[in-house]
C-alpha cells in the first residue's frame, strides 16, 4: 500500500518508540506536547488540561497490545503527526467527557472537514485543498440516511458496535461491517472525484486519502454535528 511505503520513518520512529528506546520516546513527547498546546488553543483547555492531556496521551501510547491509541496500532497509512493529532483531540474530548463538561461548537459543513488537513504536509495548495474538501464533503453527503443513523449512534452517542446493535436489531458483527463499507465507500467516493480534479497527480491522492483515513474517527462525528446543526436551522 503507498500510505505505508511513503511513511516508513513514521513507522520505523513510531516502532523504536514503542520498544523503548529512550531518545525517541523524548522526541516523541516533544511532538505530543506540541500538539497539545494547538488542542488547547481551539478547545479552549486549560495549562492543567492540556498538561493532562499529553500525559495521559503518552501513557495510552507506549502501552502494550494494539489498542486504538498504541503506537502499535499505527500502520503508516497517513503521517504519524496527523495520526497523533487525532490521538491528542481524542483525549481532550474524553477528558472533557470525564468531567462532566460540554462544548458547543457551531460549524458548517465545510468548516467540519477543515481538521482534516495538516498544514504542515504541504500536500496540497489551496485551490487543491478546496477540491478534496468539496469532494469529500460531496461523498458524505451522498451516504444513505441511514448509514449516518448509524455513524451518529456509533460515534456521536459514543455506543459500542454490541450497542448499536441492539438498539438496530442486529447483530453486532453487522454493525461493524457495515462500518467498514461506510468508510470504504466515503474513501472511494472521494477518490473517484478526486480523480476528474486537474492538477492532483495519483500519488497526491494516494496521500491525501490516506490522510482521511487516518483521521476519520475524528472528522466523521464533526460533519455529523454539523449537518444535524444545518438541518434544525433550515427547518
Amino acid at each position: 500500500m503507498r500510505g505505508a511505503i511513503d511513511h516508513v520513518e513514521d513507522l520505523a520512529f513510531a516502532g523504536a518508540c514503542a520498544r523503548g528506546d529512550g531518545p525517541a520516546q523524548a522526541r516523541l513527547e516533544v511532538i505530543v506536547r506540541a500538539l497539545s498546546r494547538e488542542c488547547a488553543s481551539k478547545l479552549r483547555l486549560s495549562t492543567a488540561e492540556r498538561d493532562e492531556v499529553t500525559q495521559r496521551l503518552m501513557v495510552r501510547l507506549l502501552a502494550g497490545g494494539e489498542t486504538a491509541a498504541t503506537l502499535a496500532s499505527y500502520q503508516g497509512r497517513g503521517p504519524l503527526t496527523a495520526w497523533l493529532r487525532v490521538c491528542v483531540a481524542r483525549e481532550a474530548l474524553m477528558l472533557r467527557r470525564s468531567e462532566g463538561r460540554n462544548q458547543t461548537v457551531e460549524l458548517d459543513l465545510s468548516t467540519a472537514i477543515e481538521p482534516l488537513f495538516d498544514p504542515e504536509l504541504g500536500l496540497l495548495e489551496a485551490e487543491g485543498r478546496v477540491a478534496v474538501k468539496a469532494a469529500f464533503q460531496a461523498a458524505f453527503e451522498r451516504l444513505r440516511s441511514g448509514d449516518k443513523v448509524l455513524l451518529a449512534y456509533h460515534y456521536v452517542d459514543g455506543l459500542s458496535v454490541r450497542e448499536v446493535g441492539r438498539v438496530l436489531g442486529i447483530a453486532a458483527s453487522n454493525v461493524s461491517r457495515r462500518l467498514t463499507r461506510i468508510r470504504t465507500e466515503l474513501l472511494a467516493e472521494t477518490r473517484r472525484s478526486l480523480s476528474t480534479t486537474r492538477g492532483l497527480g495519483e500519488s497526491t491522492i494516494d496521500d491525501v486519502v490516506a490522510m482521511l483515513d487516518s483521521q476519520l474517527d475524528l472528522s466523521v462525528p464533526r460533519l455529523l454535528r454539523a449537518a444535524h446543526t444545518s438541518a434544525v436551522a433550515t427547518s
